[in-house]
């Protein structure tokens, strides 16, 4: 599984795409994120909880390619936002019809932890 996922997310990297990944196989499942991209403010930086930082300072790019870069991040975000809701609306549904069926689901998302956020401040 990781495998493929480094692998995924060196294709994102090689086209120059941002997005995230989401692999399932029977027994486990990963997921991560590729959101740096040359036409996007979003750049890595591991000192911050999930490793990504917006940064487009018109004094060292100039204002016109900062905004370029600004409006590219809010592309990117907005995007990931869309599908992230989409994929829950949709796997709700489906899950909607299992239980129709007679399938019972029994499921706690990250093994009941809390999920991390961008705000968050890691431990001292």
């Amino acid at each position: 599984m990781e495998r493929c996922r480094q692998e995924m997310l060196a294709l994102l990297k090689q086209y120059d795409l941002a997005g995230a990944v989401c692999l399932v196989n029977e027994d486990e499942w990963g997921y991560a994120y590729h959101l740096p991209a040359t036409f996007n403010a979003i750049v890595e930086d591991p000192t911050v909880p999930l490793g990504f930082r917006i940064r487009a300072k018109s004094a060292d790019l100039g204002h016109d390619r900062a905004h370029a870069l600004t409006v590219g991040a809010a592309h990117v975000i907005c995007s990931l936002k869309d599908f992230g809701q989409q994929t829950q609306v949709w796997m709700s549904d489906l899950l909607r019809l299992l239980r129709r069926a007679g399938v019972q689901v029994t499921h706690r998302p990250f093994n009941g932890q809390k999920l991390p956020r961008l705000t968050s401040r890691p431990p001292r």
